[in-house]
């Protein structure tokens, strides 16, 4: 799950990889805490949980942190981090649809590959379970396709479906993510988090 890491002084879109009652783990792209700082995290529009940093390292491209929650359980069962450990997340389909993760709107070239035919796209949101594109070509909904944004941060060859479709000049479409690999998941953790932090970028 993609949510954001706010500390007094910085801002960044990372993902939880698991969560527990005592703290949790998280991968983000760059280090914007050190061990002891206090840091709130939580989906958009949630009220965000706030933990310790207990340790960090490296992780390929990217940092794995260690978080323990120091405030009452009480607080935690009534938030959106004991709905993700009871395993009533929701799914990918409710994900986009009710925004629970990190979503950010844009304006992005994109590339969109159906079959072996590729047109160009236009990103217009963009989050942890799927987009908003724009395009002059006619999909159906239920049609698999491919999207790929290129800058401010590539992001190559993601696995969509069309669950959403508004006809037009150009046509609109939601997208969901479905079946993302590890390096699907890291390259969106670097694009939000990069657009997170140029609003001027978006």
């Amino acid at each position: 799950m993609l949510v954001l890491f706010r500390t007094s002084s910085s801002e960044c879109v990372g993902e939880i990889q698991n969560v527990g009652i005592g703290g949790l783990k998280a991968r983000v792209p760059k280090l914007h805490f050190a061990d002891g700082d206090m840091v709130k995290i939580g989906p958009p529009d949630e009220e965000a949980l706030e933990y310790e940093v207990c340790w960090l390292k490296p992780s390929g491209a990217s940092f794995e942190v260690g978080f323990r929650y120091p405030h009452s359980v009480a607080d935690f069962w009534r938030s959106w981090a004991a709905d993700l450990l009871a395993g009533s997340r929701p799914t990918v389909g409710e994900v986009v649809e009710r925004r629970r993760q990190v979503r950010l709107g844009c304006t992005l070239k994109g590339l969109l590959k159906v079959r072996r035919k590729q047109f160009p796209a236009r990103v217009l949101d963009i989050g942890g379970g799927g987009a908003l594109i724009e395009s002059d070509e006619v999909l159906q909904e239920g049609t698999s396709v491919h999207l790929t944004v290129k800058n401010p941060v590539q992001v190559g060859h993601l696995p969509c479906g069309i669950v959403r479709s508004w006809p037009g000049s150009p046509s609109r479409y939601g997208l969901v993510f479905v079946n993302l690999r590890e390096r699907h998941r890291l390259a969106l953790v670097r694009l939000l988090d990069f657009l997170l932090r140029h609003p001027a970028e978006r």
